[in-house]
């Protein structure tokens, strides 16, 4: 080994000597490490300074387009049954407001889920956590889209 490597690995046992932090390839906690390797990916490791980012940001992203696209169509839910029955025609609104729940129940699992996962996305590249919360964007502005496609149809 080089004279460079080996002064590698000692910089970054010194800095996981007390520190728990993961592996950016397998998540694999390397407290203790000796070598600028991982022991269970063998993804080489690099110290490097960046500047600060939120852990946050994508995650929140992805959190407002779900739980927002749930509250939306739950919203155009409450209103075209309301206006239904204010209008004197229940039926016609009972029918028309069924998507409208629906997709709300299920863009709320899904935001459950993406809160349940919020520790396997922040391991993710920073690429592929922007790729899933612009995934939640599209989820939650489709199902939203639909939801109001559906409630116009049956309302008409």
């Amino acid at each position: 080994m080089d004279a460079g490597g080996a002064e590698r690995d000692e910089l970054i046992a010194a800095f996981l000597a007390d520190r728990d932090e993961s592996c950016p390839g397998c998540g694999y906690n390397l407290r203790g490490l000796e070598r600028g390797r991982c022991p269970e990916c063998e993804r080489p490791l690099v110290l490097r300074i960046e500047p600060l980012r939120s852990p946050l940001g994508v995650f929140v992203a992805g959190l407002v387009a779900l739980a927002g696209g749930s509250a939306f169509s739950l919203a155009v839910g409450i209103y075209v049954l309301a206006a239904g029955m204010w209008g004197g025609s229940a039926a016609g609104a009972i029918t028309a407001v069924w998507p409208a729940p629906l997709t709300a129940v299920f863009q709320a699992a899904l935001a459950a889920e993406w809160i349940r996962r919020a520790g396997w996305v922040s391991r993710l590249p920073r690429g592929a956590q922007h790729g899933l919360a612009a995934a939640c964007w599209a989820v939650g502005a489709g199902l939203c889209w639909l939801t109001l496609r559906r409630v116009a149809l049956g309302w008409i």
